[in-house]
Formats: C-alpha cells, sequence, structure tokens
C-alpha cells in the first residue's frame, strides 16, 4: 500500500516502511512508530520540500490540508469503531443463535475432532462443552450405530453429500440417546470439515412405540372380538324376530349398527396404518377407468339414500386409462364420497365427474356442504384431522378423520396427486389426478 503525503509532491511510503502497528515491544511503541515515520519523511524530502525551505503560502496551504486530511481521519475512525461495534453486536447475536439453537450443532475436521460445539449440543449429551472441544465425535456414537456413522462421514467426505440419518448417540450415563442426525460438507470445499445438526427424536421414538403398541391392540385384541360380535348380531337379526317386542328389536338394530360401525373404525385404524407404513401390497394394471367410478359410486348409494343425498356421475367424454391398483383406486373414491356424504344436507347432491387434462386424468367429487374454514385448510390430510360438521346425519357412522390421510397416501404411492377448493357454504371439490396411460394392446 503507498501512502501520499499531502503538499510533497514526490513522496510516497510503502506499508513495509511503516510497519503499522499500534504497540511495538521492540520499537518502543507510539513513539518509536512516530519515529520511523519522521525517518521515512526525512530520506523522501528534497532540498525543494524541506519546511524550512518552504514559503508562508505553501505552508499555511500545507497545514490546511493537514488540517483536512486529520479530520477525514477522524471521521473514518469513527465510522471504523461503529462497523466494529455492529460487527460485534452480530457477532453475539450470532453467538447467542448458535448456543440456543433448538438443536444441537457440532462442526469437525478432518480427523473427526470436535472442533466447534453449541450448548444445546452439550445439554443433549449431558456433556460440558469444554470437553467436547477437541474429541473424536465418533466416541460420542453408541456403539450400535458406529458402523452407520463410519458409512456416512466416509460417503461424506468423499462424495460431499448432505445426509439426514437416525442414529444412537452415547451418554455419560451409557444411555443412548436417538437422534435425527443432518450433516454436510462444512465449507463445500475440500477443506474435510464436516457440519452436524443432532435433533433430540426421544419422544418421537416413545410416541412412535405407543403407536405401534395401539395398532397392535387394535389389531389383535379388537379384530377378532369385533368381527365375532357383528357375525353373532348378524344371525341373531337374520334369525326368526317374530318373537321379540318393538323395544327389543330397536335395541337389537342399535346394537347392529353401533358393531358395524365400531368394526368400520377398526378397519380405518388399520387401513391408515398399513397406508403410511407402505405396507399395502399394490398389483398395478393399466385399466379403464370408467368402471371403478361406477363401482365406487355403487358402493355408496345405500349410505346416500340413508342421507337423502343423490349422487350423479358424470363420466369423460374419451375413454381414460390409468396404471393403478384397482381396489386401492376403488378405496380412494369411496372414501372422497364417504367424506362428502358426511357434509352434505338432506337432499343435496354429489357430483362425481371424470376428464382428461393434458397428461393426467382428473377425477373430482364436489358436495354443496358447509365448506372448509380457513384455519383447518392445513390440516384435511393429516390423520385423525376432523373438522365440526354443521350438517351430518348419523347414519352415515361416525369416523376417526383416516379416510382423507389413506387416500392421499394411496394416490401418492400410485404416482398421482391430490388436493381440493373449498367456497364456504357453496361448494367443496376434492381432485385427485392419475398419470394417463395408452390403452393396452
Amino acid at each position: 500500500m503507498q501512502i501520499c503525503v499531502p503538499g510533497v509532491d514526490n513522496l510516497t511510503i510503502s506499508y513495509e516502511d511503516v510497519n503499522m502497528k499500534q504497540h511495538d515491544t521492540k520499537g518502543g511503541g507510539v513513539a518509536s512508530l512516530r519515529g520511523r515515520a519522521e525517518q521515512v519523511l526525512q530520506r523522501g524530502l528534497t532540498d525543494d520540500q524541506d519546511p524550512d525551505n518552504l514559503q508562508p503560502d505553501e505552508v499555511r496551504a500545507l497545514i490546511h490540508d493537514l488540517q483536512v486530511h486529520q479530520i477525514e481521519l477522524e471521521m473514518q475512525n469513527d465510522e471504523l469503531r461503529r462497523i466494529q461495534e455492529a460487527l460485534e453486536t452480530a457477532r453475539d447475536r450470532y453467538e447467542n443463535l448458535f448456543d440456543f439453537a433448538p438443536v444441537g450443532y457440532f462442526t469437525l475436521n478432518e480427523k473427526d475432532q470436535i472442533l466447534e460445539a453449541n450448548l444445546t449440543a452439550a445439554q443433549l449429551l449431558h456433556i460440558e462443552r469444554s470437553k467436547l472441544m477437541g474429541r473424536p465425535f465418533s466416541t460420542i456414537v453408541a456403539p450400535e450405530s458406529q458402523r452407520q456413522y463410519h458409512h456416512l462421514r466416509k460417503r461424506l467426505l468423499s462424495e460431499h453429500w448432505t445426509t439426514i440419518d437416525n442414529i444412537l448417540m452415547l451418554r455419560p450415563d451409557g444411555v443412548p440417546l436417538p437422534v435425527q442426525l443432518s450433516s454436510s460438507n462444512a465449507s463445500g470445499k475440500n477443506t474435510g470439515e464436516i457440519s452436524i445438526a443432532l435433533t433430540d427424536i426421544h419422544e418421537r421414538k416413545l410416541l412412535e412405540e405407543r403407536r405401534e403398541l395401539f395398532f397392535s391392540i387394535a389389531s389383535h385384541e379388537l379384530r377378532t372380538p369385533v368381527t365375532s360380535l357383528n357375525l353373532a348380531l348378524e344371525m341373531l337379526e337374520s334369525s326368526n324376530t317374530s318373537k321379540f317386542s318393538s323395544d327389543q328389536l330397536s335395541m337389537l338394530d342399535t346394537a347392529c349398527s353401533a358393531a358395524r360401525r365400531l368394526q368400520r373404525l377398526v378397519g380405518e385404524i388399520l387401513e391408515m396404518r398399513r397406508s403410511d407404513r407402505d405396507d399395502m401390497t399394490y398389483r398395478n394394471r393399466i385399466v379403464a377407468l370408467s368402471p371403478l367410478m361406477h363401482e365406487a359410486v355403487a358402493q355408496c348409494q345405500v349410505l346416500a339414500a340413508r342421507s337423502e343425498v343423490s349422487l350423479e356421475l358424470r363420466e369423460s367424454q374419451v375413454e381414460l386409462w390409468v396404471d393403478v391398483d384397482t381396489d386401492r383406486l376403488v378405496q380412494v373414491l369411496f372414501n372422497l364420497l364417504s367424506n362428502a356424504l358426511r357434509y352434505s344436507p338432506r337432499n343435496g347432491k354429489i357430483l362425481i365427474e371424470s376428464r382428461k387434462q393434458d397428461k393426467w386424468a382428473r377425477i373430482t367429487v364436489t358436495d354443496q356442504g358447509p365448506g372448509i374454514s380457513g384455519e383447518f385448510r392445513e390440516h384435511v390430510f393429516e390423520p385423525f384431522a376432523q373438522a365440526e360438521p354443521s350438517l351430518e346425519d348419523e347414519s352415515t357412522g361416525q369416523h376417526l378423520g383416516l379416510g382423507l390421510s389413506v387416500a392421499r397416501n394411496v394416490v401418492q404411492r400410485l404416482g398421482g396427486r391430490i388436493g381440493f377448493t373449498s367456497k364456504p357454504h357453496v361448494a367443496t371439490t376434492f381432485y385427485f389426478e392419475l398419470p394417463l396411460q395408452d390403452a393396452p394392446a
């Protein structure tokens, strides 16, 4: 860097000549710096630039320039101080965000040693942060996850992937901690550094275990007795009931209705579990869409009659072919129709349509119900989500809010997409689209 001294035409000072350090223990600090600066100035002055040889006007001009430059330097120093304060404030803010983030953060070097760890990471592992620094990360990975972590790290270092894995960490008390580990190459360069984020999924694991226990109970402890109960009630209902009083017949009808409802609810729970875990077996083949729509509508006619709702089917003018598991597709249509029936007013109408839209077969189910409120829209396809219906007939049965969730999972497994539109107190339309196929030869 070259510095020009105002008023002296031929004098430049290099950064190397003036070693600009505020404290130089060998040279006497500021006094030494000033002395060296004066030496540089004297070396660069010619006879006609010597202050003793300057005219009064030149001296005044030089003093003026020096005063101006002094003010400029003071202003620059003030700006630098403000910038430094802003940087320190930003640094403090970043450190707080880093330390108190809801996930544990680590930076590792190429030797797997921990270079950085935030407070959340230390609290998560029940280890003081100072004792984490410099420690190989693999020493806090549980033995059963060592192989998984080794492959993950090797993949990151060789291919610079961003990965997400569930592994077990090891706390000092020896209790494994399930975490979700997100990792990536720290700088995007071949530095060997890795950034890791740990999210505690212990509570999630407990919920999953309880959920599995519930499904197991529903499958083994409920389905069998409920099925037996339904068979017994159906046999009783189909037997000679002439000796029954009207009250007894009413009670039998109520018992049969309640048993069928319970069986349906158990079935919905187990169906949701299978679709959510991708345990459902799909036997896809290319078929025409029209017969499947007729089958689903036929299955809902009894429910529609009980609800005093009419079903209208409008089919595409061209034959639509799709690659689907026929049972699963009918199930999707049945679930959408059942949902529409729940919210349709008496004497209402449900319109089922199919049409070709670009390279997709689009199927819509439109009801005249109260619509979907704004706050509920984002939860429509979640399991167990139910809006409070303003119009509902008990004859359609009570539900757990699983039908739409199952429908979404099935449609996605079939390579399609699903959604809805709703205008309050006018109409709600659920739709799904499946890729069109050529008719089989």
